[in-house]
């Protein structure tokens, strides 16, 4: 049987949708986390308690190259560029201060990990260390124990303005950092799933928010959502995402954490008119 939980829809601003999130478990018993489901990396990854004693002041390529109002929705404004160079001056306070954070001591069945964490994403690093404990689908028995997982002692700025506390990645184990073995190829592995599939599934809202918005399913097919019948696309694996492969046409990533379609405009405004 699948496994689901629901996600959430949030807006970072009235006119624009950007946010899908689930809650997810780590430790015993467990604590209670909001991660961002990401297709384009393959690691999870959540705040340290010890996170409010530092913070980056990277802002990351997407701030720095992005116009100004847009670059707000996403980055803190030192990292936004108006006419003139990027600040990356910090506002003196931790990205991980509105975050819940990851107590390992509070967990019995925590071990640490040796090794340091990393990862870049274009609004901004994190990095920590690494621990290993037991990991759940929040409110369902689908669990991965021993799952290696990133504790996050230092953010960018640009965190501090995403409602998430952190990020769980569904790409391939290739493309995680040090190899870790991703949560649901834990769950996989472990013989947690039924079937080897996942589905994202995001509802239109428009300008609603903080209501369900959408459904994640692991282990199975969303028939809730998804006729029975479906199309299967071969796929190829690249810098950090799944890719699919066409005989013919454009290749395309498929990313659940992006919030648009991008593309050369001449193809992009042929989508937009179908």
């Amino acid at each position: 049987m699948a496994r689901v939980c629901w996600a959430q829809h949030r807006q970072l601003r009235k006119d624009f949708t950007l946010v899908f999130e689930a809650q997810i478990t780590l430790g015993t018993p467990p604590q209670t986390f909001v991660v961002f489901l990401d297709s384009g990396s393959s690691n999870l990854w959540i705040p340290d308690a010890s996170c409010s004693e530092g913070q980056s002041s990277t802002c990351g390529t997407y701030c720095e190259q992005t116009p100004y109002e847009t670059c707000l929705t996403f980055c803190q404004p030192e990292c936004c560029k108006r006419g003139g160079s990027v600040s990356a001056s910090t506002n003196g306070t931790s990205s991980c201060t509105t975050k819940h954070t990851f107590n390992q001591t509070l967990s019995s069945t925590y071990v640490r990990q040796p090794g340091t964490f990393k990862m870049s994403y274009q609004t901004g690093d994190v990095s920590g260390f690494l621990g290993q404990d037991t990991f759940c689908l929040y409110n369902t028995t689908l669990c991965a124990t021993e799952q290696v997982f990133g504790q996050v002692t230092v953010m960018a700025d640009a965190f501090d303005k995403q409602p998430e506390d952190g990020m769980i990645g569904l790409g391939w184990p290739a493309l995680a950092y040090n190899g870790i073995t991703p949560p649901l190829f834990n769950m996989l592995n472990q013989g947690e799933l039924d079937q080897p599939y996942f589905v994202v599934y995001m509802k239109h809202l428009g300008p609603h928010a903080d209501v369900n918005g959408g459904q994640f399913t692991v282990g199975g097919l969303d028939l809730d959502h998804c006729s029975s019948t479906y199309d299967v696309i071969p796929l190829t694996v690249s810098a950090g995402s799944y890719v699919s492969a066409p005989s013919s046409g454009w290749q395309t990533i498929s990313d659940t954490a992006s919030t648009f379609i991008g593309g050369p405009k001449a193809i992009i405004d042929n989508i937009a008119k179908e």
